[in-house]
């Protein structure tokens, strides 16, 4: 099968890294969760549809690729 993308990290860990709250970071989650892009479990979160999050990321990612496949 195809091969479970997880990065282990708990939410405050994440707001952290991108300089918000953790109540920011759990509603996108959940936002994104709704859209089957992620799932989320204790300390961790598993990335279900990468093409998903790479067209939420575009603006951010500046024309460079995003393939976590790649870079295995």
């Amino acid at each position: 099968g195809k091969p479970r993308l997880i990065v282990p990290m708990t939410q405050d860990q994440l707001a952290q890294f991108t300089g918000t709250t953790r109540q920011f970071v759990n509603k996108r989650l959940n936002e994104w969760v709704e859209q089957g892009w992620l799932a989320t479990a204790y300390r961790q979160l598993e990335i279900t549809d990468q093409g998903g999050l790479t067209s939420l990321l575009a603006p951010w990612l500046n024309g460079r690729s995003w393939d976590l496949q790649a870079e295995r």
